[in-house]
């Protein structure tokens, strides 16, 4: 009875025990480093990121590496999932152009969140508050009064 007891106890405890997600890859510090340096690359300089249908798959291609090696260096390196770090990565492209009023301020809102990958007004508007605290709209009101500043 109490080795059945024990027997439990020890099953609990390694079942509540955290394990670490990526322990079975076999991806050095150097893999790592690289495929972060060209993920990077990629969301920094590639337009491709802003089409609606570009996906974490896609990445994986970009970069020449396998869709597991590529989402395990976006949890471990950023922090975040895909989703996350591209819906980041396409506000920050927004902001650009809401701010660039002489080539996008003919524009609407939708216009510019579709121009950059967003499928819907509610996804983008979503992912642009939780980037910058802000709506879309009064981000777009922010940039126009200082431009008018200026």
């Amino acid at each position: 009875m109490e080795r059945n007891k024990l027997l439990y106890q020890k099953s609990l405890e390694m079942l509540t025990e955290p394990r670490p997600k990526y322990n079975r890859s076999g991806m050095g510090e150097d893999d790592k480093n690289k495929l972060e340096k060209s993920i990077r690359d990629v969301f920094e300089s590639d337009d491709s990121i802003f089409k609606e249908s570009f996906g974490a798959h896609e990445l994986a291609g970009l970069v020449g590496a396998g869709y597991n090696d590529v989402s395990q260096v976006i949890n471990e390196r950023f922090g975040q999932t895909f989703p996350l770090l591209l819906s980041e990565y396409r506000v920050k492209e927004a902001c650009k152009r809401l701010n660039d009023l002489d080539h996008y301020g003919m524009l609407t809102i939708d216009a510019i969140g579709f121009g950059v990958g967003f499928k819907n007004r509610s996804s983008f508007s979503r992912a642009f508050k939780r980037v910058t605290q802000l709506s879309p709209s009064e981000y777009r009101k922010q940039a126009i009064e200082q431009q008018n500043q200026l």
